[in-house]
């Protein structure tokens, strides 16, 4: 995900943070604007730009962020980093890096710029006390391993702990951002999106601090990653197949409106899983295998691959600001003044016509 920076001049993180959850403004209720549609730039199956990998191999992505150029992406299901360009071309920066870790899989990644740090985080595992929690893995900028820290939110199972991660600095204090999958931060598919808050201690670990809830409007079946970009966020969810982005009003501290809701091109897009910004209109999207025994076959079309898409009112606006209105020229003004008076002439005529007309007609009753 991309990193997040809040800054304010007047108030710190933390502050910031927990007013979007004390003053979160009203909203309008889930479906009622689905008219709005990403458009497709480019997508490629992810085993045709990683070397080594077939139509068959297993490339579940999971999550991915943008850095220097580049997406990375990560799979649920293996210790192993994609590399890969966004123009979805097959060439020798394409890679798979190997990523040490206690699990199998992530969930999502994020980086820190200032550290040269990456952050990778597992959904959850059984602890020792029997309980599930989710577990930050950190990695230097070559992707070697750094430490593993568990993060102190308990889960039901195994399946339902954090899909989302971003990663922020606010002046010496360190911040992770973790999206549960579920609604509430349980199993529940219904009650609203939750982002749970951790502080870095001087000990290294992750200490909770509160929890962000995303706005009505933003209310899926479940939440698969965020991402941030300036003061806008972006959410997408797997099993509702759906992008929202919000904009976050730093002035009052809450989320600025609605939002819009984000349909994909079409019904294929059945496993979103990660997202992040390539720019102020480009989102670069990952899926992950479809569920063979539960989806339908139009599913198989779009899994296991990396999209781009452009926000529409994005690409409108450029569009404008791309198409400035023509400036007339010294010729074109002597043009245009030859026309308009052709076409004085041409009124001055047809004002005569009907006199002529007129007087000839006298002249044959008198005679």
């Amino acid at each position: 995900m991309a990193i997040v920076d809040l800054r304010h001049p007047k108030k710190n993180t933390v502050e910031m943070i927990r007013g979007l959850e004390q003053r979160k403004v009203a909203t309008q209720p889930r479906g009622r604007d689905m008219k709005a549609k990403l458009e497709l730039v480019r997508e490629q199956k992810l085993y045709k730009l990683l070397p080594g990998r077939k139509k068959k191999s297993p490339l579940e992505a999971s999550g991915v962020t943008v850095l220097n150029g580049n997406a990375y992406v990560i799979f649920d299901s293996l210790n192993l980093v994609g590399k890969v360009n966004p123009s979805l071309k097959s060439g020798r920066s394409n890679r798979l890096i190997p990523a040490l870790s206690p699990g199998t899989g992530f969930e999502d990644i994020t980086f820190d710029p200032q550290a040269q740090r990456f952050y990778l985080i597992i959904e959850a595992e059984e602890d020792t006390d029997g309980k599930y929690r989710s577990f930050v893995v950190e990695y230097d900028h070559e992707f070697r391993f750094q430490r593993c820290t568990r993060l102190s939110k308990t889960f039901e199972s195994k399946n339902k702990g954090f899909e989302g991660l971003a990663h922020l600095w606010r002046g010496k204090k360190e911040y992770l951002l973790a999206m549960c999958e579920g609604n509430l931060c349980t199993a529940a598919t219904e009650g609203g999106g939750r982002i749970q808050v951790f502080v870095r201690t001087k000990e290294e670990n992750w200490q909770w601090t509160h929890q962000i809830a995303l706005p009505d409007a933003a209310e899926f079946e479940d939440y698969a990653a965020i991402s941030f970009h300036g003061d806008r966020l972006a959410v997408v969810s797997q099993a509702s197949s759906r992008l929202w982005i919000g904009d976050i009003d730093r002035t009052a501290h809450a989320f600025a409106g609605d939002g819009i809701t984000y349909r994909f091109p079409d019904k294929g897009y059945c496993n979103v899983e990660g997202v992040d910004w390539l720019s102020d209109d480009l989102l670069v999207v990952v899926s992950d295998r479809m569920k063979a025994d539960k989806q339908a076959k139009r599913c198989a079309a779009k899994d296991q691959s990396i999209h781009v898409f452009r926000i529409p009112e994005s690409k409108a606006l450029a569009t404008k600001k791309k198409t400035p209105a023509k400036k007339k020229t010294t010729s074109t003004k002597k043009a245009s003044a030859g026309k308009r008076a052709q076409a004085k002439k041409r009124v001055a005529s047809r004002k005569k016509t009907p006199v002529k007309r007129k007087a000839a007609a006298k002249r044959k009753t008198l005679a």
